[in-house]
């Protein structure tokens, strides 16, 4: 695994490096996408029932080619044993995106329409904050705990590779494989924005 994650680092360094300046009306210098979905596959842990997680992220185009932003994710659970002990998991998470749509067509000498499709790589940098709660009238059998806990704090590093598709100029769908926020597979739909627009 770790010689394939090696790999593809070592193939998105190279298509950066070989990239023309050409952009695309998907992403360029000044676009800002806000994305908003869910994660399919989610991290199991045994004993416990969840809902699937809310995952939120901005990016603001730095660059023709890549963008910086924030991603959360929250999702909610129960231990099956008992409904009244209840999981928070939600993670924070800093990343930078590389947009690679016009250096796949480049390097492959394929003509992937770059108006429709967007294919990105991303890497973040994040932290998972884990809590519990009781719900019950009585939790003098826990001995040594609180109502409220952190459980851990944990940091975690994110790579995925992404696909965006734009049905219209401003709106799309996108699909995102990798180590996301609680899940393998992030899905959802996105609204993109020129920034010189807004002011």
């Amino acid at each position: 695994m770790q010689v394939l994650k090696n790999v593809f680092f070592v193939w998105v360094l190279c298509c950066l490096y070989m990239a023309a300046q050409a952009q695309s009306d998907v992403f360029r210098k000044g676009k800002i996408i806000v994305s908003a979905g869910t994660a399919l596959g989610a991290y199991a842990y045994s004993g416990l029932t969840f809902a699937p997680p809310i995952i939120v992220s901005g990016e603001y185009g730095i660059d023709n080619r890549i963008g910086v932003g924030l991603a959360v994710s929250h999702q909610t659970r129960r231990l099956k044993a008992d409904k009244d002990f209840r999981y928070s998991f939600t993670a924070l998470m800093p990343r930078a995106v590389f947009h690679l749509t016009p250096d796949i067509n480049r390097v492959f000498d394929s003509n992937i329409n770059a108006d429709k499709f967007d294919i990105y790589a991303a890497l973040g940098f994040g932290l998972e904050f884990n809590r519990w709660k009781y719900d019950g009238e009585d939790n003098s059998s826990i001995i040594g705990l609180e109502d409220e806990y952190d459980l851990d704090t944990r940091p975690f590093l994110s790579p995925v590779l992404g696909f965006r598709y734009l049905a219209k100029p401003h709106l799309g769908v996108f699909a995102e494989g990798g180590r996301g926020g609680w899940g393998y597979l992030n899905v959802g739909v996105s609204l993109l924005f020129d920034a010189d627009r807004i002011k």
